[in-house]
């Protein structure tokens, strides 16, 4: 496993959020990404505030992992 940022994206409603920089552990053989329970925690919560407009409601929500704010 490496630690490193990735991007995440969550395309499963309106709008797409795309949250970038988020800590993972990424398997060096095949690629695949695991995020900890506060990662996932975090994770939830951004795209549920994204959800409900907190960061607007159009198109795609960028947003960086670490400081919370729209991109």
């Amino acid at each position: 496993m490496v630690v490193t940022l990735v991007t995440y994206t969550d395309d499963l409603g309106e709008p797409v959020v795309v949250i970038r920089d988020v800590p993972a552990d990424v398997c060096a053989r095949c690629g695949e990404q695991f995020f900890n329970g506060e990662v996932v925690h975090r994770l939830t919560s951004l795209v549920e505030g994204a959800r409900s407009g907190r960061y607007g409601r159009e198109g795609t929500v960028e947003l960086r992992y670490a400081r919370q704010e729209a991109a």
